[in-house]
């Protein structure tokens, strides 16, 4: 695998998630009113992770992913889709910072494959690896980020994010293959939505 090209379209507007569930009651309310759109209740968003770490999206983006064997992949990810955007601790942001345009595409499209289990786990992570440096990002801070979704610990959020994210993702994202290929001896085909 091997990536030629990223494509992002669409305008990148997120909002932080209210922390407090008043507040958020407010914020979910609001988004409806204006985009048309309502956020899951706040025990189920609390459960995605560190409330006050997520991000909604605001306006459909698409990433569309060229590779050098002619495939390609394009996500699409809807208003209401809900993102953790690199997910590093606090104490280690001086190195990969959450908000760095350059990893936005390869960061929404790692949440949507870990929430999903659209592909395995270390294709998964190798696709944020490629995306991230493809798109212009430092290839020291790229390695660091692929060492922490590779960890013990990125394995455990692996599990634990298809139980507490999936439903909501395939709701506010999808994936679109423009024909079957074969990773690791498994087949995958078509839109995952």
């Amino acid at each position: 695998m091997l990536i030629n090209f990223i494509e992002t379209h669409g305008p990148k507007r997120f909002e932080w998630i209210e922390p407090t569930p008043g507040s958020y009651a407010e914020q979910r309310n609001r988004l409806n009113a204006e985009l048309g759109f309502l956020l899951p209740r706040y025990q189920i968003i609390k459960g995605f992770g560190p409330v006050d770490d997520l991000r909604v999206l605001c306006r459909q983006i698409g990433v569309f992913v060229k590779f050098g064997n002619t495939s390609w992949v394009n996500f699409s990810f809807f208003p209401g889709f809900v993102t953790d955007l690199a997910s590093v601790p606090k104490s280690f942001r001086s190195v990969v910072d959450n908000d760095e345009h350059a990893l936005l595409p390869a960061v929404l499209c790692h949440d949507f494959l870990f929430s999903t289990h659209a592909f395995p786990f270390r294709y998964t992570n190798r696709l944020f690896h490629q995306m991230s440096t493809c798109n212009g990002y430092s290839r020291f801070k790229a390695a660091v980020a692929w060492l922490a979704v590779s960890s013990p610990w990125g394995r455990k959020a692996w599990h634990a994010n298809k139980q507490r994210r999936r439903q909501w993702t395939l709701q506010t994202a999808m994936m679109q293959l423009p024909r079957p290929f074969t990773i690791d001896g498994i087949l995958y085909r078509g839109t995952d939505r």
